[in-house]
């Protein structure tokens, strides 16, 4: 810990959609945030979330490829950091089949250098993983405790693999590495690929919508902003050095399960216009529901969830109506 309480944080993926609303919560408490990323375009999502950050005098950034060993080594040395946040992947469950050497590399083979060099000098790391590793549970909520030995993806099983890389480095090094199972996060400032903004987007612009399973799909969806503050609580256990054991996982989410066609449904009555719905077949890799429980992460640090569904639908629409072209982000 640096003087008088200021945190010097490192981000991966920090101009991603989670990267960049963490950051500007640690930023917004006077903490400095240095952060690393490679997609960064001024044209893109990511360049006008960069645009926000770099108001901020106490933000620095490196475009760092973290699958090259030798880059992240020269970064490292002689910088001296409080905690290290690793948010940087290819997230997706579709394209992960048909780019799995790009998903390896960037999940597996990223996290394997990052959690060696921090873990290495002492650096407590948080990660994060993903509801995906609980594949298709039969529990009524996916509990921490759950065998997660079978993932129906490539991108779930990197996300498996950086658990137990973490485990590895964690124990080995006898530094905590913590990692994070988010449930289908959400609000202002998605990726353009998730399916809330691609609903908003064909709401609004008269386009189809694709429902799979006849919209029988039901998820945790979690606010982000309950995201960042799980991430913060978990981080302030780790920098105070409150911990029993070097490796643990939590799940993320808010612990309720809602099916996609009522998500539509609310998202119909904030923006005003009706849905134009197509029905097609579910694709084996995306499974069923998912429902957290957030016992363990309650117990750590005192999480709550406090944004529920329908309002978090609701912000993340004024947001859109506001800013839904990308341009005027």
């Amino acid at each position: 810990m640096t003087n008088d309480n200021v945190q010097r944080v490192l981000i991966t993926g920090v101009t991603g959609f989670i990267g960049h609303h963490l950051a500007v919560h640690y930023l917004e408490k006077g903490h400095e945030v240095t952060g690393i990323d490679i997609k960064f375009g001024e044209e893109s999502f990511a360049g006008l979330r960069l645009i926000q950050l770099k108001k901020y005098p106490n933000f620095s950034l490196s475009s760092i490829d973290l699958r090259i060993k030798s880059a992240l080594e020269k970064f490292m040395s002689g910088r001296s950091f409080d905690l290290v946040i690793h948010l940087a992947a290819r997230t997706g469950v579709l394209p992960s089949s048909l780019e799995y050497e790009d998903y390896i590399t960037t999940n597996i083979l990223a996290s394997a250098h990052l959690f060696e060099l921090a873990s290495s000098v002492g650096i407590p790391i948080i990660y994060a993983s993903s509801s995906s590793v609980y594949g298709e549970s039969k529990f009524e909520y996916f509990s921490e405790t759950d065998p997660v030995e079978k993932p129906v993806s490539i991108y779930a099983m990197t996300k498996m693999s950086c658990e137990n890389l973490a485990y590895h480095y964690a124990t080995k090094n006898a530094s905590p590495i913590y990692g994070l199972r988010f449930f289908t996060v959400y609000g202002p400032y998605n990726r353009q690929d998730m399916a809330i903004y691609k609903f908003m987007d064909a709401i609004l612009n008269g386009k189809e919508i694709v429902l799979y399973n006849k919209g029988e799909m039901y998820r945790d969806f979690t606010y982000v902003s309950d995201i960042v503050k799980g991430i913060f609580l978990v981080g302030g256990l780790l920098l105070e050095n409150k911990i029993n054991q070097v490796s643990e996982t939590f799940n993320i989410g808010y612990g309720e399960t809602h099916k996609v066609s009522e998500v539509i449904g609310h998202l119909e009555e904030h923006l005003g216009k009706n849905a134009r719905i197509v029905f097609k077949e579910r694709y084996s890799e995306d499974v069923l529901r998912t429902q957290a429980s957030t016992k363990k992460l309650s117990n750590a640090v005192h999480f709550k969830p406090v944004v529920g569904l329908k309002e978090g639908l609701e912000y993340t629409c004024h947001w859109f109506i506001k800013h839904h072209h990308p341009a005027h982000v």
